[in-house]
């Protein structure tokens, strides 16, 4: 539950042209950056295409030889019948309007979290700006879960929370393609935003294999091995 700042771009359009009147100046293929023309979002890309040629043909009344269709372009639990976690959404709902704790709609526990979130947050503001990094509050309780989860002290201070899993990982593309000649190693299969966002700022993109006899795990030795006959190195 963080806020971010959002910045605003004035555009002056330009006035109408007339038909007869010569094209001016426009926006092509080539005056965009390499980066974006080489880029590709694989995750919308064929299998969503063609997910949705066939859902307009099904509500066009065509006879398709199946009676149900799910797009597997990306993980989507929830589309395939997961009911979401309650928990969640009732702090949810209930830290952005608080009267319906009052209304007996929730469990104790639901509403015990939610007062801790709105005495934690300056004047129970959820919707204020926050900390570029997130409301305290939530990036100690992270910080609790990777401590116990992983058995060494986390420092909150080191916690910076997103928007999403794709904001953070724009945010890392910029550490991490922060000079030339720099290169990120994906997993095959892996998800196809890393190769998209490493196409953006013209980084290398170094692929391995996953081995799926052993439950899809990392053979560390055959990165390094992929890595120096590429010439490079791993840091």
């Amino acid at each position: 539950m963080s806020s971010r700042n959002r910045s605003l771009m004035m555009i002056t359009l330009p006035k109408k042209r007339e038909e007869s009147e010569p094209s001016s100046s426009h926006l092509s293929l080539k005056d965009l950056g390499p980066g974006i023309v080489g880029s590709s979002y694989l995750i919308r890309g064929c299998v969503l295409r063609r997910a949705s040629e066939l859902m307009a043909l099904k509500e066009k009344g065509e006879k398709l030889p199946f009676n149900e269709l799910y797009p597997l372009h990306y993980g989507n639990p929830q589309l395939l019948g997961q009911p979401p976690i309650t928990f969640l959404r009732q702090v949810v709902a209930g830290a952005f309007y608080p009267a319906l704790l009052s209304a007996k709609v929730f469990p104790e526990d639901v509403v015990k979290r939610v007062n801790e979130y709105l005495k934690a947050i300056p004047n129970g503001a959820i919707g204020a700006y926050a900390d570029g990094a997130g409301f305290e509050v939530f990036r100690k309780s992270v910080s609790g879960y990777i401590t116990r989860r992983d058995g060494h002290e986390c420092d909150f201070n080191s916690v910076y929370l997103t928007d999403g899993a794709f904001d953070g990982m724009i945010f890392l593309n910029g550490l991490i393609f922060s000079k030339a000649g720099a290169g990120m190693m994906l997993s095959v299969p892996g998800f196809p935003g890393f190769s998209f966002l490493a196409a953006q700022v013209r980084g290398k993109v170094v692929e391995y294999e996953l081995s799926e006899e052993k439950d899809w795990s990392i053979e560390v030795s055959s990165c390094f091995i992929i890595v120096q006959a590429i010439g490079g190195s791993l840091y």
